[in-house]
This record gives structure tokens, C-alpha cells and sequence, in this order.
């Protein structure tokens, strides 16, 4: 349905793209960015898109793509957070060993 609409077409094979890092286990940033750039297209096709079918699938596929990008986002914030908490933990456990000594 999107032949004929070379923007569309390149949309959707970035956020197949997307999908495909997603399930292969590369949740990073990157795979984020390709997610908002097609959704940025995808947006863009759907307001100029007429009443029918087509606008209905682009629709359904907008917000699932959506919604795997607000769950990576989620994810990858988790991990950041994380780790700052591991380097916050190492820099006061190395701080603990070098003001520490026996008496």
C-alpha cells in the first residue's frame, strides 16, 4: 500500500529496521533515534493522508510503533540509571579504601 509513496515506504523500513535491532537484543540509543525518526515521517504521512484503509493501518502501526518506543526510552533511562548508581557506589567504595587504614 505504500509503493507509490517512496516517503512512506522509507519510513516504515526504518522502523522495520527498529524492530528487527529491537529484537535482535540492540536496545541502545541508536535503535531509539530510528524509532523517532520514522515516527516523525510517520506522523507527517498520516495527517496528510486521506479517510480509508490505508489510514487506518497507518494509524494502528503508529501507535505500536509508539508504543515500543516509549518502552526502549523507559528501558534505556533504567539502565543509565543504573549504571550511575555503580559508579557512584565505586567512587565511595574507593574513597572508603584510601581514607581508610589500621590503627
Amino acid at each position: 500500500m505504500s509503493r507509490d509513496h517512496p516517503r512512506l515506504l522509507a519510513a516504515l523500513d526504518v522502523a522495520a529496521s527498529a524492530v528487527a535491532k529491537e529484537e535482535g537484543g540492540l536496545e541502545d540509543w541508536d535503535t531509539l533515534d530510528m524509532y523517532q525518526q520514522s515516527l516523525g515521517e510517520l506522523l507527517l504521512a498520516l495527517a496528510a493522508e486521506p479517510q480509508g484503509r490505508r489510514r487506518e493501518l497507518l494509524h494502528s502501526e503508529i501507535k505500536s510503533l509508539m508504543t515500543r518506543a516509549e518502552y526502549l526510552k523507559e528501558h534505556l533511562k533504567m539502565q543509565d540509571a543504573q549504571t550511575d548508581v555503580s559508579l557512584d557506589r565505586e567512587a565511595l567504595s574507593e574513597s572508603v579504601r584510601t581514607s581508610c587504614c589500621m590503627q
